[in-house]
């Protein structure tokens, strides 16, 4: 079976190409980079470099290597063939449904939509002008507040402000790259950072798990650098309860903060993609990947498992994320630091190192040397700005 993976220069595509490439798939690859970390994994037959989503291109590229199943992983492209559903006809991808994916893109439509559904959020204000926005935090009687695009993925383009002027001066900002953006009560920190991931077909939950972040890189808002599985039934259940309403299909991963005082989950967002922390549960014996692929390619004859897994098991995506975020936390001491760097880490899985599969380490050393003065993709890439 031939599977083509889009996006390959994303962290994420790294776990799913090996763990499919492991299964004895052939994996071609499509990257939007000229150093793509997944592209140069040893499981990868073939990789085609594209400057742009072109649709005459992607067709003929189809049309000669005729792929059994189509896994774009980030929303750009999901949305792209969602968009251009031309393309998709006569070939098997693993896609959202575009009415589900349409209000998990958009978080003011998420709010609304789970706010019907009784799951908490944070109180949330959508400004739509600038000046109903300065007089919304202007109102306002206490801070800090978060400022979220509605369409940016993950953390990218958060802003926390402590103050009206400092809202309103980071609302301008936010205004001009993202437009009008979510104004959200900020839930103290100290509380739990859960995900609830899962695959879905149709409305029906085909496999689910959650983990735990420990340590993320922006130290105060960023994607996972170090997190443990933890099975939180009651993220998993909220999530299921979302996702069931929406009658989802894909893959999503549902982020919650626990209040440290009251101990509730409040929804954070949902993104309607696979997540950058995936090697985790695929280390665990839950190969999203894997029955995505299955799934997609034969719906008709999949059977749902029960996959039962150890419960005790790491996720660290040690170079350059891990490591910044133990250099930047404030709350480390330089023993801390040092300790934090230099212990063993049993039980682990490695983002992106693995003894069996080295060249993706040595192009990712390559991207963050000779990006070391490119302050563009530093923010895109580590600020997440």
């Amino acid at each position: 079976m031939k599977v083509a993976i889009f996006d390959a220069e994303a962290i994420k595509a790294l776990p799913i190409i090996r763990s499919l490439g492991r299964k004895g798939l052939d994996i071609i690859t499509f990257s939007f980079e000229i150093l793509s970390l997944g592209a140069s994994s040893k499981f990868v037959s073939k990789n085609y470099y594209l400057h742009d989503l072109n649709i005459k291109q992607i067709k003929k590229i189809f049309y000669k290597e005729k792929p059994d199943v189509i896994f774009p992983l980030e929303e750009r492209t999901i949305r792209f063939f969602l968009d251009n559903i031309s393309i998709t006809d006569g070939f098997n991808f693993i896609l959202p449904e575009k009415n589900s994916f349409s209000i998990f893109n958009d978080k003011s439509k998420t709010i609304d939509f789970v706010t019907k559904l009784g799951v908490n959020v944070p109180k949330t204000f959508v400004p739509d002008s600038l000046e109903s926005g300065i007089k919304y935090l202007n109102s306002r009687k206490y801070f800090p507040v978060i400022l979220k695009p509605k369409h940016s993925s993950g953390s990218r383009g958060l802003k926390l402000a402590n103050s009206a002027h400092d809202a309103i001066k980071k609302l301008r900002v936010s205004m001009r790259k993202y437009g009008y953006p979510l104004i959200q009560e900020f839930i103290p920190a100290g509380g739990k950072a859960i995900g609830a991931e899962f695959l879905f077909y149709k409305g029906e939950e085909i496999l689910s798990f959650s983990h735990e972040r420990i340590r993320e890189f922006p130290v105060n808002g960023g994607p996972s650098t170090f997190c443990k599985i933890s099975h939180n039934i009651n993220a998993i259940g909220i999530g299921r309860k979302i996702l069931k309403a929406a009658n989802y299909t894909g893959f999503a991963m549902v982020e919650f903060k626990e209040h440290p005082l009251s101990k509730k989950l409040y929804l954070m967002e949902v993104n309607p993609r696979p997540w950058g922390s995936i090697s985790l549960p695929i280390y665990a014996g839950v190969n999203f990947p894997v029955e995505a692929v299955m799934l997609f390619y034969d719906p008709k004859n999949y059977f749902k498992k029960e996959i039962s897994f150890d419960k005790n098991l790491f996720m660290r995506w040690f170079f350059p994320a891990d490591l910044l975020s133990i250099v930047f936390n404030k709350k480390y001491s330089f023993y801390k630091k040092m300790v934090e760097i230099f212990r063993a880490y049993p039980n682990t899985v490695y983002q992106i190192v693995d003894k069996t599969d080295i060249k993706p380490l040595f192009v990712m050393i390559i991207k963050v040397v000779y990006n070391l003065f490119n302050f563009e993709f530093i923010k895109k890439n580590l600020l997440r700005k």
